[in-house]
Protein backbone atom coordinates (compact mmCIF):
# COMPACT_ATOMS: atom_id res chain seq x y z
CA UNK A 1 0.00 0.00 0.00
CA UNK A 2 1.04 3.36 -0.94
CA UNK A 3 1.70 5.50 2.46
CA UNK A 4 1.14 9.36 2.30
CA UNK A 5 3.97 11.59 3.25
CA UNK A 6 5.04 11.41 7.16
CA UNK A 7 2.90 8.65 7.61
CA UNK A 8 4.39 6.27 9.95
CA UNK A 9 4.27 2.67 11.12
CA UNK A 10 2.37 1.81 14.66
CA UNK A 11 4.74 -0.06 16.47
CA UNK A 12 4.55 -3.96 16.83
CA UNK A 13 3.23 -3.96 20.52
CA UNK A 14 0.03 -1.96 19.34
CA UNK A 15 -0.44 -4.26 16.30
CA UNK A 16 -0.52 -7.34 17.97
CA UNK A 17 -3.15 -5.64 20.96
CA UNK A 18 -5.69 -4.39 17.98
CA UNK A 19 -4.94 -8.31 16.44
CA UNK A 20 -6.24 -10.23 19.48
CA UNK A 21 -8.78 -7.20 19.99
CA UNK A 22 -9.96 -7.89 16.85
CA UNK A 23 -9.65 -11.74 16.70
CA UNK A 24 -11.91 -12.10 19.47
CA UNK A 25 -14.46 -9.62 18.31
CA UNK A 26 -14.48 -11.60 15.01
CA UNK A 27 -14.72 -14.56 17.00
CA UNK A 28 -18.41 -13.61 18.36
CA UNK A 29 -19.27 -12.56 14.47
CA UNK A 30 -17.91 -16.41 13.17
CA UNK A 31 -19.97 -17.44 16.23
CA UNK A 32 -23.06 -15.94 15.16
CA UNK A 33 -22.39 -16.84 11.41
CA UNK A 34 -22.31 -20.22 12.47
CA UNK A 35 -25.58 -20.09 14.49
CA UNK A 36 -27.29 -18.47 11.18
CA UNK A 37 -26.48 -21.99 9.45
CA UNK A 38 -27.29 -24.34 12.15
CA UNK A 39 -30.44 -22.52 13.36
CA UNK A 40 -32.66 -20.70 11.19
CA UNK A 41 -35.40 -19.08 12.91
CA UNK A 42 -38.30 -18.49 9.90
CA UNK A 43 -39.74 -21.43 7.93
CA UNK A 44 -38.33 -20.75 4.98
CA UNK A 45 -34.43 -19.85 5.48
CA UNK A 46 -32.73 -19.39 2.59
CA UNK A 47 -31.91 -15.91 3.24
CA UNK A 48 -30.33 -16.85 6.62
CA UNK A 49 -28.25 -19.19 5.05
CA UNK A 50 -26.90 -16.72 2.63
CA UNK A 51 -26.05 -14.22 5.26
CA UNK A 52 -24.41 -16.86 7.34
CA UNK A 53 -22.33 -17.89 4.40
CA UNK A 54 -21.56 -14.15 3.54
CA UNK A 55 -20.41 -13.45 7.32
CA UNK A 56 -18.85 -16.87 7.65
CA UNK A 57 -16.61 -15.59 4.71
CA UNK A 58 -16.40 -11.83 6.32
CA UNK A 59 -15.11 -13.68 9.26
CA UNK A 60 -12.48 -15.54 8.09
CA UNK A 61 -10.97 -12.68 5.87
CA UNK A 62 -10.82 -11.22 9.15
CA UNK A 63 -9.53 -14.21 10.83
CA UNK A 64 -7.30 -13.68 7.93
CA UNK A 65 -6.10 -10.01 8.82
CA UNK A 66 -5.95 -10.31 12.39
CA UNK A 67 -3.26 -13.19 12.45
CA UNK A 68 -1.53 -10.95 10.15
CA UNK A 69 -1.71 -7.91 12.72
CA UNK A 70 -0.59 -10.57 15.95
CA UNK A 71 2.43 -11.50 14.17
CA UNK A 72 3.39 -8.60 12.54
CA UNK A 73 3.38 -9.85 9.14
CA UNK A 74 3.98 -6.83 6.70
CA UNK A 75 3.52 -7.59 3.12
CA UNK A 76 1.85 -4.57 0.58
CA UNK A 77 -0.70 -7.68 -0.48
CA UNK A 78 -1.98 -8.36 3.33
CA UNK A 79 -2.74 -4.61 4.53
CA UNK A 80 -5.86 -4.67 6.42
CA UNK A 81 -7.17 -1.72 4.63
CA UNK A 82 -5.82 -2.32 1.26
CA UNK A 83 -7.35 -0.29 -1.78
CA UNK A 84 -9.70 -3.23 -3.21
CA UNK A 85 -10.95 -3.94 0.43
CA UNK A 86 -12.05 -0.23 0.70
CA UNK A 87 -13.56 -0.47 -2.92
CA UNK A 88 -15.45 -3.43 -1.62
CA UNK A 89 -16.41 -1.27 1.89
CA UNK A 90 -17.26 1.45 -0.33
CA UNK A 91 -19.68 -0.72 -2.32
CA UNK A 92 -21.07 -2.21 0.45
CA UNK A 93 -22.23 1.25 2.51
CA UNK A 94 -23.26 2.24 -1.20
CA UNK A 95 -25.65 -0.65 -1.31
CA UNK A 96 -26.49 -1.20 2.55
CA UNK A 97 -29.55 1.73 2.49
CA UNK A 98 -31.11 0.21 -1.04
CA UNK A 99 -30.94 -3.55 0.27
CA UNK A 100 -32.39 -1.70 3.62
CA UNK A 101 -35.16 0.03 1.84
CA UNK A 102 -35.85 -3.29 -0.28
CA UNK A 103 -36.09 -5.76 2.46
CA UNK A 104 -37.11 -3.57 5.26
CA UNK A 105 -40.49 -3.75 7.18
CA UNK A 106 -41.21 0.25 7.71
CA UNK A 107 -44.68 1.52 8.18
CA UNK A 108 -43.61 4.52 9.09
CA UNK A 109 -40.94 6.56 7.68
CA UNK A 110 -39.17 9.16 10.05
CA UNK A 111 -36.50 11.11 10.17
CA UNK A 112 -33.85 8.05 11.53
CA UNK A 113 -33.97 6.49 8.23
CA UNK A 114 -33.26 9.71 6.27
CA UNK A 115 -30.27 9.80 8.86
CA UNK A 116 -28.94 6.22 8.12
CA UNK A 117 -29.23 6.43 4.12
CA UNK A 118 -27.19 9.44 4.19
CA UNK A 119 -24.49 8.44 6.37
CA UNK A 120 -24.20 5.53 4.70
CA UNK A 121 -23.92 7.18 1.67
CA UNK A 122 -21.38 9.78 3.19
CA UNK A 123 -19.49 6.72 4.68
CA UNK A 124 -19.27 5.08 0.95
CA UNK A 125 -17.51 8.33 -0.82
CA UNK A 126 -15.11 8.63 2.10
CA UNK A 127 -14.30 4.93 1.51
CA UNK A 128 -13.95 5.59 -1.96
CA UNK A 129 -12.14 8.63 -2.15
CA UNK A 130 -10.01 6.73 0.64
CA UNK A 131 -9.02 4.09 -1.96
CA UNK A 132 -8.67 6.57 -5.04
CA UNK A 133 -6.09 8.07 -3.03
CA UNK A 134 -4.46 4.77 -1.84
CA UNK A 135 -4.26 3.16 -5.36
CA UNK A 136 -2.03 5.71 -6.71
Amino acid sequence: MIEPNGFKKSPKWLNTISGLFLFFIILLCFLGAISFLTTPLTKNPIMEYIFGIIFLLLSLWGFEKSIYLIFNIDSENTTLLSPRTLYMGSLFFFLLPIIGLYFGKHHTVDFTIYFRIIADLIFSIVLFLLAKKYSK
